[in-house]
């Protein structure tokens, strides 16, 4: 998952003020409380790690 900040939090819908190019987020289960549906954050994954090396 691509972690961002919106520009008014509580605006719908919202519009991304930045975002962190460095890493990812790894999505775990989907979880389900109360009527709504969460995904389960897990480790941060370097972008380095994943892109292709350029050579």
């Amino acid at each position: 998952m691509v972690m961002c900040i919106a520009v008014d939090p509580s605006a719908h819908p919202r519009q991304v003020a930045s975002f962190n190019g460095k890493s990812l987020r790894l999505g775990g289960e989907l979880l389900e409380s109360d009527g709504e549906v969460w995904l389960e954050l897990l480790d941060r994954v370097p972008v380095e790690e994943l892109a292709p090396q350029e050579s």
